[in-house]
């Protein structure tokens, strides 16, 4: 979960920071996180056709964040 995290942060650095203080959009960095976060959900996505939640089939305190 948190390279999702690092990815979703690496992406709002380089879009909305950038134009929200008026600066250009890192299109490489902005690309790159894209690439990875599509990578990063295709795994979630084949985690979850196996099991209920990505740490198991039991729920517990990590499903709550």
């Amino acid at each position: 979960m948190h390279r999702y995290l690092f990815i979703i942060s690496c992406y709002t650095r380089s879009t909305l920071f950038s134009r929200f203080y008026g600066l250009e959009t890192d299109e490489v960095v902005y690309n790159k996180a894209i690439a990875e976060l599509s990578t990063q959900l295709d795994v979630y996505d084949k985690i979850l056709a196996k099991q209920k939640y990505l740490a198991g089939d039991v729920s517990g305190r990590i499903h709550w964040v």
